[in-house]
């Protein structure tokens, strides 16, 4: 099967939010657009180990996704996820969001990956808190959420130290709960609320 030529016809920001990008300093979070979808497709095939995603995705499969909920999302008044590009000195390494939205109860998963050309060393650890720095801010200030949550193989033990020393308070451990190469993983439960100060 053939992945369409169509022109796609892409908004430029969420229905729910108030702008279209948000800058700190050299970082900044844009709203996903139509041809993120080919370089993250190849982060996650690259990464499949630290994600929840069974299968390298096809071209199709990527272009489905964007297509049929990735834009329909971005016109919904709650939409279930809002994913953002993230950028650096305005070019893109990496995407994320909040996923799992609950408008109900106001809150959210975090979710964060990088070009896996800057996944390691002082650079993740750089990249990581200046996106979680703005994730805060959009789910805090600009969508007045009260929670947000992540979700962490055990084996990142980088990534969980920079969750914590960002203000993210470990609340659990599910044992045995995610199949790898090598066994079965524990995942490690954070989160952190909006009275946590900045």
């Amino acid at each position: 099967m053939e992945v369409s030529q169509t022109k796609i016809d892409w908004p430029s920001a969420y229905s729910c939010l108030p702008f279209t990008t948000l800058q700190a300093g050299k970082y900044g979070l844009r709203t996903i657009d139509w041809e993120d979808r080919i370089p993250i497709r190849n982060w996650r095939n690259s990464q499949i180990d630290v994600l929840r995603q069974s299968h390298s995705l096809s071209e199709v499969e990527q272009y489905d996704y964007f297509k049929t909920i990735v834009l329909p999302q971005l016109g919904d008044v709650e939409p279930k996820q809002i994913l953002f590009g993230f950028l650096h000195n305005g070019t893109l390494i990496g995407y994320g969001g909040l996923v799992h939205i609950s408008w109900l109860h106001d809150r959210g998963e975090v979710s964060f990956l990088l070009d896996p050309t800057r996944a390691n060393g002082e650079s993740y650890v750089v990249d990581f808190k200046a996106f979680l720095g703005l994730i805060v801010e959009v789910a805090f200030v600009h969508l007045g959420f009260h929670r947000i949550t992540t979700e962490t193989i055990v084996e990142r033990t980088e990534h969980l130290a920079i969750l914590e020393a960002s203000k993210f308070v470990l609340e659990g451990r599910l044992v045995g709960h995610r199949k790898t190469d090598s066994g079965y993983a524990d995942s490690v439960l954070h989160a952190r609320i909006s009275s946590a100060t900045a």
